[in-house]
């Protein structure tokens, strides 16, 4: 615990009253065991949709894992890895998508559809996770969810204020809102993480999220990241504390705090 405050720049007695009121927070599920830093929304050598001058510069599967095992370790955590790939599930069928050190990898994707984009994190069956394809309007989007929840995977709304904006006021079923999406704090952040308190207000259950959006070696994967509540860092686990909700920060401890007591206030 040391190591990660350390890490995260709080000072030793600020950040323990920090964490002490991310236990706080109403509706949460029974305390579980330890932090886990989830290192989410990371994308590899196999994004075939974009940037195609950085192909030299993307990074592999085993790249991702080491590198969230060693931001882990210097944490003094556990480390989950969530590659989101657009629109393809190939990273997960990678020889190098396994566990690495203290680092354990979720199976995703990014997915594009008529309201904007989502990731969707689980192990889903072949016939759910070959029905995601581009482009789906509202009402197969909203159909899907509900598949989704069914296998016990989540689904959240990426940079939903940024120029991929998410079409709608109405979250139609995600899990979870990135209120923090890439390097430094910008106007869309600020518009994603008040669409989410105000979800809060009307009474909506949705999880705020951390996301680095890497899409190569230059961009580093662990900023902003999340910081879960869970049991393990096992795949099933870490889902499960999203879900749940409360206690999750967005990037480093201090702006956790600042989350977590938003949803405390509402």
């Amino acid at each position: 615990m040391k190591q990660f405050l350390q890490h995260s720049g709080v000072p030793h007695r600020l950040g323990l009253v920090i964490l002490a009121l991310l236990g706080l927070v109403p509706g949460s599920v029974a305390r579980a065991d330890q932090w886990v830093a989830l290192f989410y929304h990371i994308h590899t050598n196999y994004n075939d949709e974009e940037f195609d001058w950085a192909t030299p510069l993307k990074l592999t599967v085993q790249q991702v894992l080491s590198r969230s095992d060693r931001f882990a370790k210097e944490m003094g955590v556990q480390g989950s890895v969530a590659i989101t790939e657009h629109n393809n599930w190939k990273p997960n069928a990678d020889p190098a998508f396994r566990p690495i050190g203290v680092a354990r990898p979720i199976c995703g994707i990014e997915w594009a559809v008529e309201l904007g984009e989502v990731t969707v994190l689980g192990r889903l069956d072949k016939k759910l996770s070959d029905s995601i394809k581009r482009g789906a309007d509202a009402a197969t989007f909203k159909k899907a969810v509900e598949q989704i929840h069914a296998q016990n995977g989540i689904v959240t709304a990426c940079h939903p204020r940024s120029k991929v904006k998410w079409h709608t006021e109405k979250r139609l079923g995600v899990d979870a809102i990135e209120v923090w999406s890439g390097i430094g704090w910008k106007t869309w952040d600020s518009d994603a993480l008040a669409w989410w308190n105000q979800l809060l207000i009307e009474g909506e259950r949705v999880t705020a999220m951390g996301a680095s959006d890497a899409h190569t070696y230059l961009h580093p994967i662990e900023c902003p990241m999340s910081l879960v509540f869970a049991k393990s860092n096992e795949p099933d686990d870490v889902l499960a504390a999203i879900r749940a909700g409360p206690g999750h920060g967005a990037g480093r401890a201090k702006l956790a705090s600042h989350l977590s007591c938003r949803r405390h206030q509402r």
